[in-house]
């Protein structure tokens, strides 16, 4: 499944905290709809923190500060930070009675971290939510 197709519940992508979607799913999603990157850049981000923009009627995008700066020479995903804004989103979709979408390598390619890691993560503290990962964006 193509994830930026998906049309009701929430996309969630890894964003940094430095106000730069310059590549991968985050360059798509701010391709897609402006208005993801426009509310990213007001947000003053912190590690762990989540940001839920609705898009469309009844689909949103959830932009999860899982990595403080960027780039290529390391990996740049903060686990931890991940499992604080996984919660939030789990809880969050949850009480909206969401779909949630995860690309899959999520954290994984651009920003250096390891899925079978990612993957285990999501599946520790998946709640009550229907996640579908998504292997096409």
């Amino acid at each position: 499944m193509d994830i930026l197709s998906v049309k009701s519940g929430v996309i969630v992508h890894q964003v940094n905290c430095q106000g730069v979607m310059g590549a991968g799913i985050a360059l798509k999603i701010k391709r897609k709809w402006p208005v993801v990157f426009e509310r990213y850049r007001k947000f003053k981000f912190k590690l762990g923190y989540v940001q839920f923009i609705e898009v469309a009627d009844g689909l949103w995008v959830c932009n999860l500060a899982g990595q403080d700066r960027y780039g290529r020479d390391k990996c740049y995903t903060d686990y931890d930070a991940l499992r604080e804004g996984f919660r939030k989103l789990f809880k969050w979709a949850s009480n909206k009675d969401l779909k949630i979408y995860i690309p899959k390598g999520m954290g994984c390619s651009n920003a250096g971290g390891d899925w079978k890691i990612v993957s285990k993560l999501i599946l520790d503290i998946l709640t009550d939510c229907e996640v579908h990962i998504c292997s096409q964006f």
